[in-house]
């Protein structure tokens, strides 16, 4: 009898560890990361997401672009402003000073405390043979009212 009751405890305690251990892995899941973050840690902040767009400067400052572009949730052009900061990485211009009314600019930019601030300004530069002119855009279009004959 000696053996059985040995038995019977070891049996009980195996049951009783493994029904802790599940518990444990319960509670472990059930908690959110808030809890398990350690004392002192910070509090991880939300990543900003990226957003871009593309149109035509209507007015420039050293704090601020505005530009006219496409509004896909109202199918309209639509002027948005856009805060810029000294770390704005900037392409094709050295300075904000060099982007002009008309440029047409790619800006990236993030949300930040309601306001849309520039991360990023491309201004499109083309060379001057990539230009096109009035006359060639007329050229190109100008239907031909000569008919061809055949020899």
């Amino acid at each position: 009898m000696k053996i059985r009751g040995t038995a019977i405890r070891i049996g009980a305690l195996g049951l009783l560890m493994g029904l802790t251990f599940r518990v444990a892995v319960a509670e472990e899941v059930v908690q959110p990361d808030s809890a398990q973050t350690p004392a002192g840690a910070e509090a991880q902040q939300p990543v900003e997401e990226t957003e871009f767009a593309y149109g035509d400067v209507t007015s420039v400052s050293d704090m601020a672009l505005v530009v006219n572009q496409y509004d896909y949730t109202t199918g309209e052009m639509k002027d948005m402003s856009y805060a810029v900061g000294s770390d704005v990485s900037l392409t094709n211009v050295n300075a904000i000073g060099e982007i002009a009314v008309g440029d047409a600019v790619d800006v990236e930019y993030v949300k930040k405390d309601g306001k849309n601030v520039a991360v990023a300004i491309m201004v499109e530069k083309y060379s001057p043979d990539e230009e096109l002119t009035q006359e060639d855009t007329t050229a190109e279009q100008a239907p031909t009212n000569s008919i061809p004959t055949l020899q």
